[in-house]
């Protein structure tokens, strides 16, 4: 028996189907958390070497003349790697903590509205169903060449052509 093709799997007959993406809601997450968190372990990284070299410099002075079973320069060495290497992955963890529970307070944002297309109404077709009637009988009046409908200076309304309004001003 053949594979069934994409086509046949596809959501409902329909053209969008996408497989699911188990990351796609904690990109935003960690990008935040790339974005805050590395920077913040390179600068405690920075100060924890800077911290290192300070203890080491303590500690070689310190012991001076003595002897013991761990040399000076051994723990200097160590200090050396080792306290930048956990000052910057405290740092990149209670960055990562502290993202964390600010996402879980933050609600999520609310979709975009798309603008709702205005209702047409009733009223507002019927309006301009008789303004362009009125206008095709214009344009039929004007075709015709009949005289244009002109309010006369006593008040009633009669047909005059209007150059005969323009002699009388």
């Amino acid at each position: 028996m053949p594979a069934p093709s994409a086509r046949e799997f596809s959501c409902y007959g329909t053209d969008n189907w996408k497989p699911p993406q188990p990351w796609a809601s904690m990109r935003p997450y960690l990008l935040k958390l790339l974005k805050n968190g590395l920077p913040t372990a390179a600068i405690l990284a920075a100060i924890g070497f800077l911290f290192a070299q300070l203890a080491g410099m303590w500690y070689v002075s310190e012991s001076g003349g003595r002897t013991s079973t761990v040399g000076a320069d051994e723990i200097a060495d160590t200090l050396q790697w080792r306290l930048p290497l956990t000052m910057a992955a405290w740092g990149f963890g209670l960055v990562a903590l502290f993202e964390g529970v600010l996402a879980l307070w933050r609600t999520a944002p609310a979709p975009a509205i798309r603008p709702a297309v205005p209702a047409v109404d009733e009223t507002e077709l019927l309006l301009l169903q008789l303004l362009e009637e009125a206008e095709a009988a214009e344009v039929m009046r004007q075709s015709r060449g009949s005289p244009k409908q002109t309010p006369m200076p006593g008040g009633a309304e009669t047909f005059a052509p209007a150059s005969s309004l323009r002699a009388r001003r």
